[in-house]
């Protein structure tokens, strides 16, 4: 699921003229997030192996996208994440797919996104 595409939300105080999927889980000035991050994270999915350069070496992310010269089993890049907002986050949890055997045919892997109704 996105939200905003167009341009960020008004609160971001953002300069860019084109936005993105909504960024503003990041922290507003007041320091608190709109919107908090549900994964996937390890060990919610199969981590790297070996870590991206790029990563720090206890990073938690978990591959969901491989590119042509990947494989499912190659794959480092993390791109699709879930979000909640503040207070609706609770209950869920968010787990990718990535293992090789149950990637699927796209270049992103699935997320299965759990809701547990209390």
């Amino acid at each position: 699921m996105y939200a905003r595409w167009i341009s960020p939300h008004s609160f971001t105080r953002s300069r860019w003229r084109v936005g993105y999927s909504d960024g503003s889980y990041r922290h507003r000035q007041d320091g608190r997030a709109r919107l908090e991050l549900l994964g996937p994270q390890y060990p919610d999915g199969r981590k790297a192996d070996p870590t991206p350069e790029y990563l720090p070496a206890d990073t938690r992310n978990v591959p969901t996208y491989h590119t042509t010269s990947q494989t499912p089993e190659t794959a480092t890049g993390q791109l699709d994440w879930a979000f909640a907002s503040r207070g609706f986050h609770r209950g869920i949890t968010a787990r990718a797919l990535n293992k090789v055997g149950e990637w699927g045919a796209s270049d992103h892997c699935r997320c299965l996104i759990e809701v547990v109704d209390d």
